[in-house]
Formats: structure tokens, C-alpha cells, sequence
């Protein structure tokens, strides 16, 4: 079986990370990228975020009485950027002495260390990242060993828990003795291999 979202991802009314209380927001007068069709499709229009997820894009959108309204001015709006291969949170931005746990100088193979372990969720380049454009980020460790250890997937969002297992996407079976579900698709893990740089 290949990884996949759940069953239920695609017909969701609310994302599993919404914040409760969170207003719906609608971004009006936007130059909308969509990705769609082969990354050509471009919209003019109004985009309604409620939920934790995108309801509608349109004109003269029905949206709620407390919604949150954003005039984007004909700005460009696109899918947000997912970095494949960051040390967010792992490497301070700018870089501190002792602020860096993104490698661990105990062994050449570490697979059983967790970049979620060291992640620092008040590094300043979070909020960075996402005014280029940076929705999401693959956490590795560093190159510093063969096998630096395991890498987690995060979305880079202040969350109320203010916890690094708070800003999973999706937290991997077996993750703090989760018990593993075999009758829904796996879910993906990664590993950090380098050349090693000690």
C-alpha cells in the first residue's frame, strides 16, 4: 500500500489543525495562482479560508458576519512553499554558539535520534520563512554523520500548546507509543544520510 492521506482527507470540512475560535478570513481583490493545470491556471477573485482550509474562491463571496476581510490590492496569492530539505528550529536564524542541536557529535549512525527532539519552536526564522512564502518544512538533522537521524514535517504556525508535536503535519505511527494502525495507508518517515562532515 502506498502512503496517502487518510480516506477522509478530501472531503473534510475541517483541517485536524485548526485553532479553535480562529475567525474565517476572506482575502479579496486577489490575483489567485492556483497550480492547478499544469501550474498555468491564474484567477482574479476572493478567497475565503474558514476551518483551517480553503471553502471557496470566487467573486461576491456569501462568508460569515465575523469574517476577517484581507483586501489584496491585485497581490499575487499562491499555494504556499513546502521546504523539502531545512534545519528550521534545529540551527538558530542567526546562528548562536550553543543554540545548534541539528547534529549530534556522540556516533558516525544515529538513527534513533529525532529532529523534533531539538526543535525550537521560538526560532525567529519561522516567521521569516513564511513572509517569503514558506507554509511547510521537511526538519532534518544535520550532515554532521553518516545517519544524523530522523527527519519530521512540520507547518510553520505559532500553535496553542506552543509544543514541536503541535506543528506536525502528521505525526508518524509509533511516534510517543502510538500504536500502529495497519488497515489505513502508511505514513511517510524520513532519514538524514549524509557523507558525514567530522
Amino acid at each position: 500500500m502506498s502512503p496517502s492521506p487518510p480516506p477522509e482527507f478530501y472531503s473534510r470540512s475541517v483541517s485536524d489543525r485548526y485553532e479553535f475560535g480562529t475567525l474565517a478570513v476572506l482575502i479579496c481583490n486577489a490575483t489567485i495562482w492556483t497550480g492547478s493545470t499544469g501550474g498555468n491556471e491564474v484567477l482574479a477573485g476572493d478567497i475565503l479560508l474558514d476551518h483551517g482550509l480553503i471553502q471557496l474562491m470566487g467573486t461576491q463571496l456569501d462568508v460569515p458576519n465575523d469574517t476577517l476581510l484581507v483586501d489584496a490590492q491585485g497581490a499575487w496569492v499562491m499555494p504556499g512553499i513546502v521546504d523539502v530539505h531545512s534545519h528550521h528550529g534545529v540551527m538558530s536564524s542567526p546562528l548562536l554558539s550553543g543554540a545548534d542541536n541539528a547534529n549530534s557529535p556522540k556516533g558516525i549512525t544515529e538513527p534513533w535520534l529525532q529532529s523534533l527532539d531539538g526543535l525550537n519552536t521560538h526560532d525567529d526564522a519561522y516567521n521569516l520563512s513564511v513572509t517569503g512564502g514558506v507554509t511547510t518544512s521537511l526538519v532534518l538533522p544535520g550532515s554532521g554523520n553518516a545517519i544524523g537521524g530522523q527527519a519530521f514535517t512540520i507547518k510553520m504556525r505559532v500553535t496553542k500548546e506552543k509544543s514541536s508535536s503541535s506543528m506536525l503535519v502528521t505525526p508518524p505511527y509509533g511516534l510517543n507509543g502510538s500504536a500502529i494502525d495497519y488497515s489505513i495507508p502508511p505514513l511517510w518517515r524520513h532519514m538524514k544520510h549524509a557523507c558525514g562532515q567530522r
